[in-house]
């Protein structure tokens, strides 16, 4: 073990600059630019895991939006101009290649775990596109699991995601993050992404004017900020990368804005001194050191500084103390180019390069302010109250009051004495119709009762034709001929099959019923413009076009563009259109004059907003049927499939989620009310299987499996619900759940991940 130094070690590199800046005001110049450019593109913008860990970052704060929600209201949704720029991230972003990433560096890390091998130090990671990620190292070692050489060295390491065996996700939540500070420097020609880590470069100079260096080092405060690749980190953020609400938007507990240089390279130098005394009493020579070897694993989190500012000769001086030393202390910077030592990048717009004799020609990624403002209002927006008024389709009175007596909001375990569950039905129509003469509630008053649509309809006539059956069992219709065929087919959602085309949008989205043709590899595409269209009746050619082929934020683009867009536009609906067929009248289903529907054809979730305003404006069984086949109507989660092919949906998403949380939940309290355990547990279950991060519907099966003594249901729900805050990041419990917990003798939350993530804290090699 090499002996401990606290302080920089002589002949160490990168190395402290040779004489110190003799000017009080300004750092030494940096070199010119290079001489060449190898090539010029239009600017890169947002790479494709910035966006993606910007999006996860969204969506971890809406479902504890959704969690804190009280029924019948909404979460508050951004802007247009935020929700245009969500798109474009959304179609941006490879959450799969960041999960990749992630998931393979930290099969590395339990690896050097479990051997007591090193992990190696850095030069850069490339993820390719397929799922390849190569490692170049610093130096030249043996490879080690799940990784394999590449190179005749030894100095480039391949894992192929498709050969390679991976830890699983709840595994691999459970092993510290290796290489804490890694960034996406940018993207190549051929579409790899280039990582760095920070703390291995130590100060990476950025060469460009005010702005160019402000666009760079944008992106990369907001990829380290909301980073997964990170368990903890402290980015301290100056200037450009620290607007005014930054440090709100992505959590104190990851950004903290500066007022002043000097007081960001004083926190980095206090970072650097605790590193050293934390080293000495672990016995361990550096960090990477302490991390294979899992010991104290909370204690070596990064303290990065990134800033748009000239450093003085002052800040130059005490930077570059701070980052020396052989191997590094848990810091970094990022900053515009100074004489010291670190990897220079050039920082104009469209120009690709091969810094620091990386074996890329690299562009790097950048954010413009206004890119920047409008993640961070997305940011703010979902760390707002939820208690926005609902829309008016849903039929409710925005001034309602919530109910005082929910017993899934304010647990109060009253033991009752039926106690019918303990299953999971498949299905919400699996639960027989209620009796007329069961307590349900008053009928609903005429004046409450909408117009029926076609969905609807359906609905009461299949109800009133069971009720039929119940007075008068064997008898057949009135006035109707003897069946010659047995039921009507059904389509995927259970709903029968009408001659008309059928959007379905409550689970993987799906176009049925269409009579025309389509070429096999258009489908995708033109489905989703049929959600679309279905979702949002005459949208604006925007959005179309956001369908079709989603465009940067705020784009400029020219005229000859525009008229292209408009083309594809035209040429995408006809396609449909033929796609779609015609009615039997012979008028197409999609009208070639507007961009709307035939009315013939039907929606699921339009079928369900039907049934939704009927069952949860009145009392009653007829209304507790309604509220049963809406949530048979719901495959999965609402969008479910390719997150690419709908970027825009996320407001329809997000409305379509909280109306199947507030329909589970109202029908189950329902059904509790009158003693109907096994229908309370049924209309949970088919709240969760679209939607099983709603913590509101977890709190009510734990409820009823400890008003009904089913304790082991208890035990397998309260593990569930942690192995869904898991895989969303460690997710907190609401108050209500803590509260729930507290009432049941013996049972508790169990572990999170943050809690067992560092079982390897006192681990040594």
């Amino acid at each position: 073990m090499a002996p401990h130094r606290s302080l920089p070690e002589e002949n160490a590199a990168p190395q402290a600059s040779p004489a110190a800046p003799s000017a009080p005001d300004r750092a030494a110049p940096p070199p010119p630019h290079p001489a060449a450019d190898p090539l010029r593109l239009p600017a890169l913008g947002a790479a494709a895991l910035l966006a993606a860990a910007l999006v996860g970052l969204l969506v971890r704060n809406r479902v504890r939006q959704q969690r804190r929600r009280p029924p019948r209201r909404r979460i508050p949704m951004p802007g247009v101009e935020e929700q245009q720029y969500e798109a474009f991230l959304r179609a941006m972003a490879d959450p799969t290649g960041l999960d990749l990433l992630d998931r393979t560096l930290r099969t590395l890390g339990m690896t050097c775990l479990e051997t007591g091998a090193e992990l190696p130090p850095l030069t850069a990671v490339a993820l390719r596109p397929g799922g390849t990620v190569d490692l170049h190292l610093a130096a030249p070692a043996a490879p080690l699991t799940p990784f394999a050489a590449a190179s005749p060295d030894g100095s480039v390491w391949r894992c192929h995601a498709d050969e390679a065996e991976l830890i699983a996700p709840e595994q691999a939540r459970d092993v510290p993050a290796p290489y804490p500070a890694l960034v996406t420097l940018g993207r190549t020609i051929d579409g790899a992404h280039v990582l760095v880590d920070l703390e291995q470069v130590r100060q990476l100079h950025l060469d460009g004017t005010r702005e160019e260096v402000a666009a760079v080092s944008r992106a990369l405060a907001a990829e380290l900020a909301a980073s997964p690749l990170a368990d903890r980190m402290r980015l301290l953020a100056v200037g450009g990368p620290g607007p005014a609400g930054a440090d709100e938007a992505f959590g104190n507990d990851r950004m903290s804005r500066c007022d002043s240089t000097d007081q960001a390279v004083a926190e980095l130098i206090a970072h650097r001194t605790a590193m050293e005394g934390s080293l000495t009493g672990c016995q361990v020579p550096h960090p990477r050191a302490a991390r294979s070897q899992g010991v104290a694993t909370d204690v070596w989190a990064p303290t990065l500084l990134c800033t748009d500012r000239e450093l003085t000769g002052s800040q130059f001086s005490q930077l570059t103390w701070a980052l020396s030393g052989a191997e590094h202390r848990c810091v970094a910077a990022v900053t515009p180019a100074t004489a010291g030592p670190g990897l220079r990048v050039d920082a104009r717009p469209g120009h690709h390069q091969s810094p620091g004799g990386l074996p890329f020609a690299v562009e790097l990624q950048r954010l413009t302010a206004d890119e920047y403002t409008a993640a961070l209002s997305l940011l703010a927006t979902s760390l707002l109250p939820a208690d926005e008024p609902p829309p008016d389709w849903t039929g409710h009175d925005p001034e309602a009051a919530p109910d005082p007596d929910d017993p899934f909001v304010i647990p109060v375990l009253a033991t009752r004495s039926r106690a019918t569950g303990g299953g999971a039905p498949a299905s919400a129509t699996s639960v027989p119709l209620l009796d007329p003469d069961l307590p349900g509630g008053a009928r609903p008053r005429s004046g409450l009762v909408p117009a029926l649509s076609t969905g609807l309809r359906a609905h009461r006539a299949a109800d009133a034709e069971i009720r039929r059956q119940r007075q008068h069992p064997g008898e057949p219709p009135p006035h109707a001929e003897p069946p010659l065929t047995g039921p009507p087919p059904l389509g995927e959602d259970g709903w029968p099959l009408a001659p008309a085309p059928r959007v379905l949008l409550l689970g993987p989205v799906r176009l049925i019923g269409a009579t025309g043709f389509a070429e096999p590899a258009l489908t995708s595409q033109l489905t989703a413009l049929a959600a679309l269209l279905a979702a949002h009746p005459d949208p604006d050619p925007r959005l179309v076009d956001a369908v079709i082929h989603p465009v940067p934020y705020a784009a400029q683009r020219p005229a000859a563009v525009g008229r292209r867009a408009q083309q594809v536009r035209t040429a995408a609906l006809s396609r449909l259109r033929d796609w779609m067929g015609a009615a039997p009248g012979g008028a197409p289903y999609l009208d070639p004059a507007a961009r709307r529907l035939h009315p013939a054809v039907t929606c699921d979730w339009t079928d369900f907003q039907d049934l939704y305003r009927h069952g949860m404006n009145a009392r009653g069984p007829a209304e507790d049927a309604a509220l049963r086949r809406a949530l048979d109507l719901v495959r999965g989660g609402p969008f479910d499939g390719s997150h690419q092919l709908y970027p825009w949906a996320e407001p329809y998403r997000q409305d379509m989620v909280s109306a199947i949380i507030d329909t589970s939940h109202e029908l189950a309290k329902r059904r509790l009310a009158v003693g109907d355990l096994t229908g309370c547990e049924t209309a949970l279950h088919s709240g969760l299987a679209a939607v099983p991060e709603a913590e509101i519907l977890h709190r009510g099966l734990i409820r009823l499996y400890a008003t009904s003594g089913l304790r082991d249901h208890v035990a397998a729900t309260i593990t569930r619900l942690a192995q869904v805050n898991d895989a969303l990041g460690c997710l907190g419990y609401e108050p209500e759940t803590l509260e729930l917990f507290s009432s049941i003798s013996g049972q508790g939350p169990g572990r999170t991940a943050h809690q067992r993530r560092h079982r390897y804290r006192h681990r040594r090699g």
